[in-house]
Parts: structure tokens; C-alpha cells; sequence
């Protein structure tokens, strides 16, 4: 037991490292709510969460202090997990975006960086919701989500671990977090890093300009040393080798088993441009055939002039209600046929189609 740490009138078992807390205005970093002071069960180890009524918001923090923030690799990708599961095996929480920063149960991840003065610090946030068929039948809390770190060197720390709850309509359960683990890709697999332009190759068995990532890949901000934010865009240019005087369509194919592309905050793709002209650029189609696309929460990624996202198969992930793709004028998302598009969960926004983009869906069949 010990003395709870809100309240020193009361006492209550906890997790070692963790704390458990409500607040006023039910953000993370709020005034805390003194009152509400939570505790383990002694047999199931479960958190007691039943004093809690309808709508209201819970947070499962691990207490990170700087020397105990860990030091991640730059330029790295990250994995994210987290599990839990109620008592009862039924979902007692609320799966909707009505809440404060526009997620009402998920997880928050902070990794600290410099600031851009180089004199102070900064968090760059992600986010995920849990997989809400397993919550909304089984009370099961899974989330998983790419996690990519940027280029200061020895300077990219985890610093915030948090789960949010809100309460259903029916209160709260007793709840278990059982995994809550960051884990460096490289640990799994091999990492490609994508960085100032890719160079693509004729295919001459698919008779096109074709790049396939088999494995993970992440794209990379370059070696200006700009500060990455919405005012310091980077570019990776594609290309084909040997460049060529007329605009050329090239495609970017991420596969099945195993094939992954994640972006680093404030890096895009665009066309090259054709050789011996700086005001025509190529074109390339974004092929999703069975893998993944894992977008962060911090800008959008933008189609315009001939470039267009291709849905055949697998999934597309956006970790935040601010993850967006964007298409403009001379863009197309095309869904191909028999393939199905999930677009998003928890009801984020995150297509922005602007007039005159077209939206291909090839013969389907339902």
C-alpha cells in the first residue's frame, strides 16, 4: 500500500512507476482531481475502476522524469503497442472523438526533442485509437502504430506513455493494461531509409517505372538541417535512372508480406524534375498492394499535378485527428477493383479532396 499521491489522507496499491488520475477539465496535464484516488485489486491485480460514472475520463500514466526519459536512435522506426482488457470482457468505454483533443479512450505518446531555438524542448505528439471491433465485442484494448524519430542526434527521448479511458454509458470496470512497449524495428527487421530523392529503375517485366518495398521503409528528412515543421517542408524527389526528357509516370509499390512506408514529420514525396527543364516534374502513383501506409499525426500528405494514391490492398494508418491526405487539382485516389479502402477510425478526418480531384473506383462490385 501507499499514500495516494493527490490525496495523503488516503492510501490505495498501485502499479510501480505508474499513476492513475482524473482531471478537471479531463486533458492529461490538467488540474488533477484529488478526490478520485484509484487501486489495484490485491487478487486480479485489475485497476478498480468502478466508482467511475458515465463520460467521465480516466489516465494511465507512467512517470517519466528526466533522468529517467529513455533515449531513442535517431532517424529510427519505432513500434508502439498496447494492451489491456476489462474484467468483464465487454467494452465499457466511450470509442468516439467528443472529447478533448478529439480521442475519448487511446493512447498518447510523447518523445521530446530540441525546441527550435536549440534552447529549450518540444514534444512531438502520436496518437492511436484502440481497434474498436475488439473493444465495442470484447473489451479487448489492442492498438499498435508507427513511431518515427527524427534526426537530432542523441536527442530523441520518450517522454510520455499515456492511456486514456472515458467511461461509457454504463461507467466503468475493473481493467487490466497488461503491454505498453516501444520497440525499435530494427530489433524485428531490416529499416530502409528513403532520403533526397529515390531513384527508380524500368521495369521490363511489368514493362513500367516500378519501386517495390518488400520490407519497412522510412522516409527521412535531408541533410539541410532546417528545424522540420510546416514552414520547412522536405522533399525526396523520385526519379527515373536514367532521366529522361518527357514526363514520366512512376510507381511506388508497397507489398505484401512485410512492406511498410512510414514518414518522418514534414517529409513529402514529389516528382523530380525532367531532364534539362526546372519547371516540369514527373510523375509517380503511391501503389498500396497489401502493405502498409503510416501516416503521423503532424501534417498532411499531399497528391497534386498527375501524382495519385492507388488502393489494391492492405491498410492505411493515420495517428491522429491532424494525419491527413490531401489531393488537389490533378490528383486521383484510386481504389482498384475488388479492393476495399478503410478510411480511418474513430471518425478523424482524413481525406481532403479538393475541386475537380477525381475519385476512381474501379469496377466495383459492391
Amino acid at each position: 500500500m501507499q499514500t495516494c499521491p493527490y490525496d495523503s489522507t488516503q492510501t490505495n496499491l498501485m502499479y510501480d512507476d505508474w499513476e492513475v488520475y482524473k482531471t478537471l477539465d479531463n486533458t492529461w496535464n490538467g488540474t488533477v482531481d484529488s478526490s478520485f484516488c484509484p487501486s489495484i485489486s490485491p487478487t486480479s491485480f485489475y485497476l478498480d475502476l468502478t466508482s467511475l460514472g458515465a463520460g467521465e475520463t480516466v489516465f494511465i500514466r507512467y512517470k517519466f522524469t528526466d533522468s529517467t526519459k529513455i533515449l531513442l536512435d535517431e532517424n529510427a522506426l519505432y513500434s508502439t503497442a498496447v494492451y489491456g482488457n476489462s474484467a468483464n470482457n465487454t467494452n465499457f468505454t466511450n470509442l468516439s472523438v467528443n472529447c478533448q483533443n478529439d480521442m475519448c479512450t487511446g493512447v498518447f505518446l510523447g518523445i521530446d526533442i530540441p525546441d527550435s531555438a536549440g534552447t529549450g524542448r518540444n514534444l512531438r505528439w502520436y496518437q492511436a485509437a484502440p481497434d474498436s471491433f475488439s473493444m465495442a465485442f470484447y473489451g479487448d484494448f489492442s492498438t499498435h502504430f508507427c513511431t518515427p524519430t527524427e534526426y537530432f542526434y542523441q536527442n530523441n527521448y520518450l517522454r510520455e506513455a499515456i492511456v486514456k479511458l472515458t467511461m461509457g454509458n454504463n461507467g466503468g470496470q475493473e481493467f487490466d493494461l497488461y503491454t505498453f512497449c516501444v520497440v525499435d524495428n530494427n530489433s524485428i527487421a531490416w529499416t530502409q531509409e528513403i532520403k533526397d530523392s529515390l531513384e527508380i529503375y524500368y521495369n521490363s517485366w511489368s514493362n513500367n517505372y516500378q519501386y517495390d518495398i518488400y520490407d519497412a521503409a522510412i522516409v527521412l528528412y535531408g541533410d539541410t538541417m532546417n528545424y522540420p515543421n510546416i514552414f520547412a517542408m522536405d522533399y525526396v524527389d523520385i526519379l527515373p535512372i536514367p532521366n529522361v526528357d518527357t514526363v514520366t509516370t512512376m510507381d511506388i509499390m508497397v507489398d505484401s508480406w512485410g512492406g511498410s512506408l512510414v514518414f518522418q514529420p514534414f517529409t513529402q514525396f514529389r516528382g523530380g524534375y525532367v531532364l534539362n527543364d526546372s519547371t516540369q516534374r514527373h510523375h509517380y502513383n503511391l501503389v498500396n498492394n497489401g502493405g502498409n501506409l503510416c501516416f503521423s499525426m503532424i501534417i498532411d500528405k499531399v497528391f497534386s499535378g498527375g501524382n495519385n494514391y492507388v488502393h489494391k490492398a492492405g491498410t492505411v494508418e493515420f495517428n491522429g485527428n491532424q494525419s491527413c491526405l490531401e489531393f488537389n487539382e490533378g490528383s486521383a485516389l484510386i481504389v482498384s477493383d475488388s479492393a476495399t479502402l478503410y478510411y480511418g477510425k474513430m471518425e478523424w478526418e482524413i481525406w481532403r479532396l479538393a475541386h475537380e480531384v477525381r475519385l476512381r473506383l474501379e469496377n466495383q462490385r459492391n
